[in-house]
Order: structure tokens, then sequence, then C-alpha cells
């Protein structure tokens, strides 16, 4: 099908300018146009025969086709391309095209059916795959929610940071709600009693390090020294069922006292305080400490020995079925080991005796060859004495 028989809608402008194409490479095309005094204006087939210019520059037509090729796309019309400055609503609404050139479009349609939609199946799924990237909500598998027990709304981290907030004589008080709320009050009794010692140790190793050179931090060591012999060793009973996890630290009024006074050295130690002025109350505090020695041995302890030795049973249970277990499979080992070794005696003693029996029969085969030697040595002897003994005769 040639592009020569496209036919120009507005033949009076036609005949006013004769286009010549002149083929400079096999994309692009230059126009030459003699014009007479009226400039044509461009018309809807000048604009369908600049897209068909196009469109023919950019498809398969130059592949495989003559150089000729791009003479027949000349006609009686004025070309205007698509990405021209006087086609800019066609740029921007789209082309539209008249009746006289649809059968060109059909003739194009074919060859560019495969390209096209190639191309807008690519567009389409790059398309979808960044709206995708952009629009889609991310679905993530949320971890099981821990609901406290007999509150089946409240999560146990929101009533854990709720009761943060608590001191730790607050705490104490709110054991007696649930049980559940007796465990979690527990565990931060035993938090706050444990960063008590250790921040008090801290402490006191930092003054003892810096005392030489800082003579004004003797009397915070003298009050954390006061601290742990009058106030946290007579306490110090229940660390063995805090660890075990029989007993939780049930003075947190000692707590929050003993918190108080560390704050208190620790703003000396930092020079926020002056020590000659600073009031360090400990003897209050190992008066608490007393009362809650005496309460501790009177009405807990008894009780705490009880779940001890129940503990204590059962770790020494736990013990001897790990020693017996250990027993056990150190005799394996040990019978494995000696079944080893005496298999490996017998293989040496079979590779001796192969080697005896080898040896005998070297000999028997020796012992063999002289006998024969020796028969033949005998009865040459005795043909000899029967001649002599006829020749005698």
């Amino acid at each position: 099908m040639s592009f020569s028989s496209v036919r120009s809608s507005s033949v009076g402008r036609a005949s006013a300018s004769s286009p010549t194409y002149t083929p400079t490479s096999p994309l692009r095309l230059t126009t030459t146009t003699t014009t007479s005094s009226a400039t044509p204006s461009p018309t809807p087939t000048t604009v369908l025969s600049g897209f068909l210019s196009s469109v023919a520059s950019g498809l398969g037509f130059t592949r495989g086709s003559s150089p000729s090729a791009s003479t027949r796309l000349s006609t009686t019309g004025t070309l205007t391309p698509i990405s021209s400055d006087t086609n800019i609503p066609g740029r921007i609404n789209g082309l539209r095209h008249s009746d006289s050139s649809e059968w060109s479009l059909r003739s194009i349609n074919n060859s560019s059916s495969a390209i096209g939609d190639r191309l807008s199946r690519r567009r389409s799924s790059s398309t979808l795959r960044s709206l995708g990237r952009r629009c889609s909500p991310v679905h993530e598998i949320a971890a099981p929610v821990t609901r406290v027990r007999g509150m089946p709304q409240m999560p146990v981290q929101a009533l854990q940071e709720i009761l943060k907030t608590l001191s730790y004589r607050e705490l104490g008080e709110m054991r007696r709600v649930h049980p559940h709320w007796d465990e979690l009050c527990g565990q931060l009794l035993n938090s706050g009693y444990y960063t008590l010692i250790n921040k008090a140790d801290v402490l006191l190793q930092d003054c003892q390090r810096r005392v030489y050179s800082e003579k004004e931090l003797q009397v915070a060591i003298t009050a954390l020294t006061n601290l742990q012999v009058h106030v946290l060793n007579p306490v110090d009973m229940m660390r063995a069922p805090m660890d075990e996890g029989v007993l939780c630290f049930p003075y947190g009024h000692l707590l929050d006292k003993a918190f108080e006074l560390v704050d208190r050295i620790e703003q000396v130690v930092n020079g926020k305080d002056d020590p000659e002025t600073a009031v360090l109350p400990w003897q209050r505090l190992a008066d608490l400490s007393r009362r809650a020695q005496s309460h501790y041995r009177r009405w807990v302890e008894p009780e705490v020995e009880k779940r001890m030795s129940e503990v204590t049973r059962l770790q020494a249970t736990a013990r001897l079925q790990r020693i017996d277990s250990f027993l056990v499979e150190t005799t394996v080992t040990k019978l494995e080991r000696d079944t080893e070794q005496a298999r490996n005696d017998l293989s040496w003693e079979i590779e001796q005796l192969k080697t005896q029996n080898a040896q005998l029969k070297k000999d028997n085969r020796e012992l063999k060859q002289s006998h024969s030697r020796l028969e033949g040595r005998v009865e040459a002897l005795e043909r000899k004495f029967k001649t002599v003994a006829r020749l005698l005769q």
C-alpha cells in the first residue's frame, strides 16, 4: 500500500505550494517548500500527514526498506509534525482524523499494533507497580498481645508502664489487687532493690577512687558505708529467696527512703550540695531496716523456709537425676571404651596369629624340602650298600 495516494482535502491550497522532500537520514525528513504570496494555514490533513511521517520514521518502515521509502510520504499538502509549535492543540488534546485519512490509519494499524500493545502493557505494568509501591499498605503480622489476668482489655505492657509511675510503697499496696498484679509489682520491687544495691556500690567505688584528691567526699563515704552496714545488710537475708523466685522485696517504703538518701549522696558527690551542710539521715533508715528485719524473721521467714525447702528438694531431686544420668553416661562411656580396647586387642592378636601361621607354613615347606633331600640321600646310600654287598659275595 503506497502512502503517495493520500488525498488532500483542500486542493486549492495544495496548488499554491509544491513541497519537495529530500531524504537526509532514515529517521528524519527535510522539507523544502516553494510558497506563493499566500501562506497556507495548517489543516486536519496537514496534521495527519505530520503524524504519519513521524510514525513512519519512528516505526519499522526504515528497517529492510529501500532508501526511497521516505519519498513515499510526499503529499500535496503541507506537513505539520506533531512536535511543531503550530500543533500545540494537537499535542494537548490529541489528533482528530478526517474521513479521507481513515484508510491510511488502517494501513499502519497492522504494522504498529504489536509494538503499541507491548508498549501499552509495559507502561500499564510499570504504572501499576509504581502505584502499588506508593499506595499499597504494608501488612505486618502483629505480635500477640498479652492481657492482664482479670482485665481482658488491659495489655500487660500498658499496666507495667502505669505501675512504673508509682512509688515503691504504693507498689507494695497494689500487690493486694490481683495475683497477676502481685507478680508485676513484685518484679518492680525486686528490680528496685537490685538497682539500689548497684547504685550504692558504684557511688562508693567512685568516692573511694576520688577521695585522695577530694577530701570533702569523706562525708559521702561515711554515709554510703552506714547505708551498706546498717540498712542493706540487715535485709540481705532476703536475697536468696528473691533469687530463687520464692519472695519479692516487700518493704517498698524502705526502698523509697533509701533512694532519697542515695540521691542526696549523689548530689554531694557531683558537687551540687555542700558536704558540710548536707543532711544525710541514715539513722532513721537504719531503724526502718531493723523493723523490716524483725518483721521478716517473725512472719515471713517460716513460710519462706518452707517454700525454700520445697525448692531445695526439687533442686536436689533434679541434681540427683543429673548425677544419675551423669553416672549412667559415664558408665556407658567407660564400657564403650573398654569394649573398643578389647576389640583392638583381639584384632592385634588375630594379626599376630596370622603372621605366626604364615611363618609356620613357610617353616613347614622348608622342612618338607629338607626331608625329601634326606630321603634321596638315604636311598642313594642304600643302593651303594647293596652294590658293595653283592661285590663281597
